[in-house]
């Protein structure tokens, strides 16, 4: 009888990622941008505190308003 449980709990997850699919991806590429310079400022971010919260948005922006200038003048585009 436990087992029916757990095939139920595990319909219920596999149910809520396949409704929030685009919510969760969408997530997931901000927390892990494809950018380069914004990768870079991520990890400075974190480098410097160690509890930054990539999962914050207000984290990654006042992030990004630091560091993106920095990067942008050490590696600029050619």
């Amino acid at each position: 009888m436990k087992w029916v449980w757990l095939l139920l709990l595990a319909a219920i997850i596999v149910a809520c990622v396949f409704v929030n699919q685009k919510a969760i991806t969408e997530q997931w590429a901000a927390m892990y941008p494809a950018e380069p310079r914004r990768e870079t400022a991520l990890r400075a971010c974190y480098s410097e505190n160690h509890q930054f919260n990539r999962g914050s948005s207000k984290a990654r922006a006042a992030c990004y308003e630091k560091w993106l200038p920095i990067i942008a003048r050490e590696a600029p585009v050619r």
